[in-house]
């Protein structure tokens, strides 16, 4: 007999070796993390790619053209690189479900498995059974997790619905399991709550159960330091309970909400909340009552029909109502989104100009907004330890992962070293447009 990385006892056989390639959002992760569990479970050994390599599982992303794009290279580049049958890559996800003639027409040979559940068609091909809520994380010391699968909005722009289909929220005892095998089989300081409208949760359960009473179910199990949700949706949650839900102990003062735009020309095109402005004027008050508030959201630059006096709105608004953390994205025509045939469309140089413009004003932003935290004491997650710089990298309540910056943090290696897994109090010391730097207490 041999054990696996769960402690799960299985029959003792010729292991077969199996490598993982994950896509697109965080949402992905999640799932290949389960399968990778699954395969575990099943006897399988989880490697880095190689020649021995015998499954090459790629979990892909087809919300955009680009991100198709990046699909098909992956592909092409692991068969160019190691000596394997393209039967051997199994490809899965949102591409294989929602474009599979595409993936066809490149690559006739690889396994492709067709399923809204990439979980599910990695268990019906290889008639395997899974725990649901078991994960092999890929993540130093937090864990994302999905509260809910599919969208009911349907923004012209966005292919989600047509892939994941309609708002399904998790049960909350379901959510609690995988939170507890989490907590007992990781040293995770970081809870990371996702799902494609996290402010929706709950409104499809019979139960009266909503975003805040599953925060709060999460923060009584007292296994997690920092409980943090991303993706909200506009006008879906009121201040009071946003208040509420931020007044939670282990919650970090963060709101990540999406608002795609702020002139409501342009949102009404998008099918979103044409009222954009008069949310954010409502909840950003919540700067003032919680000490390090952060707010973070995205925008769409160059949709159908922005004019350049859309575009100066959006900028002047940006302004007035300064932001932490924004990213910002250029259209992308697709052909299976109302948008699609919408009028006005925007040059590529336009989006590149309107880009370049949106970067450099909110990069100014960003920096006067981290400038005003300098030499206060913020608590630091420190992921990693960097030899050359003899400093640890890390994040503090008002960064999140993948998406935000880094903070590098000096002081005694030794002790960064030791702690590099923890949070640990430090006090800001330099903010450049390229680097935030801290001290250990």
């Amino acid at each position: 007999m041999i054990q696996n990385d769960l402690n799960i006892t299985i029959p003792n056989r010729k292991q077969k070796k199996v490598s993982f390639v994950s896509l697109g959002c965080a949402k992905n992760t999640v799932i290949t993390e389960k399968i990778a569990a699954l395969f575990s479970q099943n006897g399988f050994q989880i490697v880095p790619e190689s020649t021995q390599t015998d499954y090459f599982v790629i979990n892909t992303c087809g919300f955009l053209a680009t991100a198709r794009e990046e699909g098909i290279s992956v592909i092409q580049d692991i068969l160019s690189t190691y000596s394997i049958s393209p039967s051997q890559i199994i490809v899965l996800g949102c591409f294989a479900y929602r474009f599979p003639e595409i993936l066809r027409s490149y690559f006739p040979s690889i396994t492709l498995l067709q399923n809204q559940d990439p979980l599910v068609a990695v268990e019906d091909y290889f008639s395997m059974q899974s725990h649901s809520h078991h994960r092999i994380l890929s993540t130093p010391s937090y864990a994302y997790i999905r509260i809910a699968q599919g969208c009911n909005r349907h923004c012209s722009y966005c292919l989600i619905p047509s892939i994941k289909g309609s708002y399904r929220s998790f049960s909350t005892s379901s959510i609690l399991e995988e939170c507890l095998f989490i907590a007992d089989h990781y040293n995770v300081q970081e809870l990371v709550l996702i799902a494609q409208d996290t402010s929706l949760y709950g409104h499809d359960l019979k139960e009266d159960i909503n975003l805040y009473t599953i925060v709060r179910s999460i923060a009584n199990l007292q296994r997690f330091s920092w409980i943090r949700i991303l993706y909200m949706y506009p006008h879906q949650i009121a201040f009071s309970k946003l208040r509420d839900i931020l007044s939670i102990p282990s919650v970090v003062p963060y709101i990540d909400m999406p608002f795609q735009h702020y002139h409501p020309d342009i949102l009404a095109r998008m099918n979103r909340p044409t009222n954009a402005l008069s949310y954010l004027e409502e909840i950003y008050p919540l700067k003032d009552i919680f000490p390090f508030m952060t707010f973070r959201s995205t925008f769409i630059v160059g949709y159908p029909g922005e004019t350049d006096s859309h575009f100066s709105f959006l900028i002047q608004k940006l302004k007035e109502y300064p932001l932490d953390r924004v990213g910002f994205f250029p259209y992308s025509q697709e052909k299976e989104t109302p948008s699609y045939s919408q009028t006005g469309p925007v040059s590529e140089d336009i989006k590149q100009e309107r880009m370049q413009k949106a970067y450099e004003c909110q990069t100014h932003i960003s920096w006067q907004l981290d400038s005003s935290h300098l030499s206060q004491i913020i608590p630091i997650l420190l992921e990693r330890f960097d030899a050359p710089s003899r400093c640890a990298i890390g994040r503090s309540i008002r960064e999140a992962p993948d998406v935000d910056p880094t903070l590098h943090v000096y002081g005694n290696p030794f002790r960064l070293q030791h702690n590099v897994g923890s949070i640990v109090n430090c006090k800001l010391t330099k903010v450049t447009n390229d680097e935030i730097k801290a001290e250990i207490l």
